[in-house]
């Protein structure tokens, strides 16, 4: 009987073992279904990682990102096949979308300062996939209340998709303290440092803070805004929309849910936005306005990414809640830095 039970568990386990080749098997093969990777997604750029951006100071930084930039052109715009040469291609420079068309690359490090003598400054971190665009308008936001704005492409970032292989979370930290460092340069000792972190960006600038207590090397944040922030919550959060209820926010005509990646962007931005304003800057495409009409099947974004909401209906009450935070001469308004 014994004998017979092991030869049970034997067959049992070959029987389980096959199973498990033949779904692997069936997801390698499912993942070979789609079209051939193109360039962006083959080519990975050689970014920064955590031992030369310690090194670096922010001109350095922003040096390395030029060459990283000059170097994505060169192996992806410049080597594009004719088939994938069309209008809504971003890595053709003949594209209305080619970033190097812009008035501005947003998807660069970039610093906005104010124009008189700085009250304080702000180092915005993005998200995961992301780039310095999507911090634009509260960059902008905190430039005209006199703050120097510090905005740092994230190692991995910006460039092409396949980028994100090469990299680690301690590049993106050492990125955040590279930020604050030259934050602290350009606005000078004893002026407020706030962080504002989007997404991923939000988890980085919880790990600042996080890190700042046992480093007294490293600038204290006088304040923290964590957008959408993915670190973990507590269970309470689940029951955000009841207790949002007093706040007499309703959600625009025809629209029923918030996504996760709209949360930085104004209805009016000129990219993203539901209700775009071309006049700040013209991208040469509205994704965020954009009806789709035509046969099916043409296209090969999914229904969920064209029906999902791609700016924020409630950005203005976001942007007062970040104003709450900032006195006319810099100071938080309510929030203290922790004694050390």
């Amino acid at each position: 009987m014994v004998v017979r039970t092991v030869k049970l568990l034997k067959w049992a386990v070959v029987l389980l073992a096959l199973v498990l080749a033949g779904v692997l098997a069936l997801r390698a093969w499912e993942s070979q279904r789609g079209p051939p990777l193109q360039l962006w997604h083959t080519f990975v750029p050689h970014d920064l990682h955590a031992s030369a951006i310690d090194k670096l100071d922010w001109k350095g930084y922003i040096a390395a990102e030029n060459k990283l930039f000059d170097e994505v052109r060169n192996e992806v715009t410049l080597k594009l096949d004719e088939d994938v040469r069309n209008p809504g291609n971003r890595y053709f420079d003949g594209s209305p979308i080619y970033p190097g068309r812009f008035t501005t690359d947003w998807n660069r490090s970039y610093v906005l300062e104010p124009s008189g003598p700085p009250i304080g400054t702000v180092v915005m971190l993005h998200g995961l996939t992301d780039s310095p665009y999507s911090l634009r308008h509260l960059a902008r936001h905190y430039q005209a209340r006199g703050y120097v704005a510090v905005a740092i492409r994230l190692p991995g970032h910006g460039t092409v998709p396949s980028g994100l292989t090469a990299v680690h979370w301690t590049d993106w930290s050492a990125a955040t303290w590279l930020a604050v460092r030259e934050a602290r340069r350009l606005s000078g000792p004893g002026k407020p440092l706030h962080l504002i972190g989007f997404s991923n960006g939000g988890a980085l600038a919880m790990k600042y803070a996080l890190d700042e207590i046992g480093d007294p090397a490293l600038p204290p944040p006088t304040r923290i805004v964590l957008i959408s922030p993915m670190i973990g919550v507590t269970e309470m959060a689940r029951f955000a929309g009841i207790f949002g209820w007093p706040l007499g926010l309703e959600y625009p005509a025809q629209v029923f849910s918030l996504s996760h990646v709209a949360l930085p962007f104004p209805l009016n931005d000129s990219l993203y936005g539901l209700l775009p304003d071309s006049t700040d800057e013209d991208f040469g495409v509205q994704l965020g306005a954009m009806s789709f009409r035509g046969e099916r099947g043409t296209l090969t974004m999914s229904l969920d990414s064209l029906i999902r909401m791609a700016s924020n209906p409630f950005f203005a009450y976001m942007q007062k809640r970040i104003d709450e935070g900032i006195n006319v001469d810099g100071t938080p308004a309510a929030v203290a830095p922790a004694p050390r």
